[in-house]
């Protein structure tokens, strides 16, 4: 029985872990996206 708590409080844990990743990766694109876009814009000769 402890065996199947830990084990169901580690799924949670790597669960809330992939989440919070994505939730950062997501807002790290979307913060750095017109950055990007800008930079490209000042860098092409067109």
């Amino acid at each position: 029985m402890k065996h199947h708590c830990s084990t169901i409080a580690r799924q949670i844990v790597i669960a809330a872990t992939l989440g919070l990743a994505a939730i950062a990766s997501w807002a790290m694109t979307d913060f750095r996206a017109p950055a990007i876009e800008a930079s490209i814009t000042q860098v092409s000769p067109g």
